[in-house]
C-alpha cells in the first residue's frame, strides 16, 4: 500500500505555482540549449541553488518525457530509498522489531509522502541528510572502522547533500551528529585523522562546479550563492517580510509527523530511563529542531530532513520498549481522541467540501479519519497490542488516499494546466507571458515559456517585447485594461481555489472561489485611436477598442 501511495497517480495533481514550478522547468531549457550548468528561471540564470536536482529532474525527461510524472518520480524514489536507508539503520541500531516500525512511521507520517510529490529538492536533500548522519556517526563512534573509510564516506555523503542545497545539507548532519555524541558524553572516535579526509573529499568534490560557475559569473555568483541565499535568506527577513515567530515549527512537526507525534514524548521517557547509550536520532532532530526555528526564513517544507530522525526515535521506542507500557496506551488514546476531533471538524467542512470535490471523495475523508481515530483508540485499549502500529499504518494509508482524492478532484480549480496547452498550440516560443499580482509559474512548465510577474497594470507597456502576449490576472481587473492603450481580448474566465481547500471548506465566506482570466494582448503599434461613440465597442477581429490616450 505505501509503495502504491508514493508511486501511483503522480500527476493526479497539477504542477504547484512556487517550489515545485521553480525546480520542473529550468530542466526544459537545459535540454533544449544543452547548457546544463546554469539552470535559468524567472528569465535569468538561478545561482542560488546547486545544480544537482536539476540534472536528476533533466535525465527524467529525457527517459520519460516532459510530463508531470516524470517530474515527480525521481522524488518518489528518493523518498522510498529514504524509507529503507532508514529501516537499516534501525536494523543494525535496534533490530528487525524496530527496522519494522521505523519504516512504517515514516512512510505514513501525514506530510512525508505530500512532501516528496512536490518537493523534489527536499526529498533528494532529506535522502542525502540521512545518508551523512549515518556515515558522520558510524565515522565518530566506530573505533574499528578504517580511518580513510571513514573519511571518504563522511566527505562523499556530505558533498551529495550539499550539491542538492547548499550549505544547510553540511550543517544539519554535521549538528546532528554532535549534539548526539555531547548528549552521549562521548569524543570522536580519531577524529584528527578522520576529518581532515573528510573535508578534503568534500572540498574536491564540490570544487569543479564553483570553479565552472566562477569562470562564467565571477563575483556575481559568489554573492547570490553564499551572501544572498545561504547568509541572508536564513539571517534577515529580506526573503520573508512577515517571518513566523520561533515556534512555528512545533506545529509543523506535530502535523507533519501526525498521528505519531503524540507518541514522542513516552518514547522520549522510555529513553531517559533505559539510559539508552546512542542518541543519535534524538541529537540529529533536536538540532535540526532549534537550528530552522533560529532561521528568519521559515517555510513548512524545511521540516522534512528532520522526519527520518524522528521516525527512528519513534520505531526504535515502540520496537524495544514494549507496546503495552502505560505511557505509550495513553499516547495512542489522546492521539484517537484527536482524530475523533478531525471527524467533528470533517463533518463541518462536508456541505462546502461536498460541492468542491464531489460526495464520494468527501465521504471518503470522513470514512478515513474514522478508521483512523478508531484504530488508534483500538490499540490503546487491548493490552499487549504489539499489532498497533501495523492497524495504524492501514488506516493512514486509507486516510491518505482519500486525501490524493480530494485534491484530485480540486485540480479542475487550477487553470494553468489548460491554459498551457493552449498557449503552446498558439504560439510555442514565440510569446510572452504576464502575470497581474500573481504567483502562477506553474504556467511556466505547462505553455514552456517564462512569465513575468507585474505589479500593475501600467507596467504592461514597458513589458511587451514579443508579437504575441498573454496575461493572467483576476476578473474582476479587467476593467483596469480599459485606461490602457492597448487592445485586449479575453480568451477564457476560469474558477480558481487560491488558498487550501480545508481553509475554504472551514471558511467558504472567507475564502471563495475566485475567477481568473487568461487575456491576449497586442503591442501599442497596433493601438487604434476611436471615436467617443465607439469606444468599450468590439472590433470585428475580437479585440476591444480603448480610449485614445490623448
Amino acid at each position: 500500500m505505501g509503495t502504491a501511495l508514493y508511486v501511483s497517480r503522480l500527476d493526479a495533481i497539477p504542477i504547484q505555482p512556487g517550489n515545485e514550478a521553480m525546480y520542473a522547468f529550468p530542466p526544459l531549457r537545459m535540454l533544449r540549449t544543452e547548457d546544463y550548468l546554469v539552470p535559468y528561471y524567472e528569465h535569468g540564470p538561478f545561482l542560488e541553488k546547486p545544480p544537482l536536482t536539476w540534472w536528476i529532474l533533466a535525465g527524467s525527461y529525457k527517459l520519460f518525457g516532459t510530463t508531470i510524472f516524470a517530474a515527480r518520480l525521481p522524488g518518489a524514489m528518493a523518498a522510498l530509498v529514504t524509507i529503507l536507508v532508514v529501516a537499516v539503520w534501525a536494523r543494525r541500531r535496534a533490530g528487525p522489531p524496530a527496522a519494522l516500525l521505523t519504516a512504517l512511521v515514516l512512510m505514513y507520517s501525514f506530510r512525508f509522502a505530500t512532501f516528496t510529490r512536490v518537493f523534489a529538492a527536499d526529498a533528494f536533500l532529506t535522502l542525502a541528510v540521512t545518508l551523512a548522519v549515518m556515515a558522520l556517526d558510524s565515522a565518530a563512534r566506530d573505533p574499528d572502522l578504517p580511518d580513510g573509510r571513514a573519511g571518504v564516506v563522511a566527505g562523499l555523503s556530505l558533498a551529495l547533500a550539499f550539491a542538492f542545497k547548499g550549505l544547510i545539507g553540511v550543517v544539519l548532519p554535521l549538528g546532528g551528529v554532535v549534539t548526539g555524541l555531547v548528549l552521549d558524553r562521548r569524543r570522536p572516535e580519531r577524529w584528527k585523522r578522520r576529518a581532515p579526509i573528510a573535508a578534503a573529499i568534500l572540498l574536491l568534490v564540490v570544487a569543479p562546479w564553483h570553479l565552472a560557475m566562477s569562470r562564467r559569473f565571477g563575483a556575481t555568483f559568489w554573492e547570490q550563492f553564499y551572501w544572498r541565499n545561504q547568509v541572508l535568506r536564513g539571517a534577515t527577513a529580506a526573503y520573508a517580510h512577515h517571518p513566523p515567530g520561533p515556534s512555528y515549527y512545533f506545529g509543523v512537526l506535530a502535523l507533519a509527523t501526525f498521528p505519531w507525534f503524540l507518541l514522542l514524548p513516552a518514547v522520549v521517557l522510555h529513553r531517559r530511563a533505559a539510559s539508552s547509550s546512542d542518541s543519535a536520532p534524538l541529537g540529529w532532530l533536536l538540532f535540526g529542531f532549534a537550528f530552522l526555528s533560529a532561521l528568519r526564513m521559515k517555510r513548512e517544507v524545511y521540516i522534512e530532513p528532520l522526519l527520518p530522525a524522528f521516525a527512528l526515535l519513534v520505531g526504535e521506542g515502540l520496537g524495544t520498549a514494549r507496546v503495552s507500557t502505560r505511557r505509550a496506551r495513553w499516547a495512542w488514546a489522546i492521539a484517537g481522541i484527536a482524530t475523533a476531533g478531525g471527524v467533528l471538524l470533517w463533518i463541518r467542512m462536508a456541505p462546502t467540501l461536498t460541492s468542491l470535490a464531489g460526495a464520494d471523495a468527501c465521504a471518503a475523508l470522513g470514512v478515513g479519519l474514522f478508521v483512523l481515530s478508531a484504530s488508534l483508540l483500538a490499540t490503546a485499549a487491548i493490552r499487549r497490542a504489539r499489532g498497533g502500529p501495523f492497524l495504524v499504518s492501514v488506516a493512514c494509508g486509507l486516510l491518505f488516499i482519500a486525501i490524493l482524492t480530494v485534491e484530485s478532484r480540486l485540480s479542475r480549480f487550477d487553470p494553468a494546466p489548460h491554459w498551457g496547452r493552449r498557449i503552446r498550440r498558439e504560439c510555442g516560443q514565440g510569446c510572452e507571458g504576464l502575470m497581474l499580482k500573481l504567483d502562477f509559474h506553474s504556467l511556466d512548465f505547462y505553455s514552456r515559456i517564462e512569465w513575468r510577474e507585474i505589479g500593475s497594470v501600467g507596467d504592461i507597456r514597458s513589458c511587451l517585447t514579443a508579437s504575441k502576449s498573454f496575461l493572467v490576472m483576476r476578473s474582476r481587473d479587467e476593467e483596469k485594461l480599459d485606461a490602457q492603450a492597448i487592445p485586449y481580448r479575453v480568451l477564457d474566465r476560469r474558477p480558481w481555489l487560491q488558498e487550501s481547500w480545508f481553509q475554504a471548506s472551514l471558511r467558504p465566506d472567507v475564502y471563495p472561489l475566485q475567477s481568473l482570466s487568461l487575456v491576449a494582448l497586442e503591442p501599442s503599434d497596433r493601438t487604434l485611436p476611436v471615436s467617443r461613440r465607439e469606444r468599450g465597442r468590439d472590433r470585428p477581429d475580437g479585440f476591444r477598442y480603448i480610449s485614445d490616450p490623448r
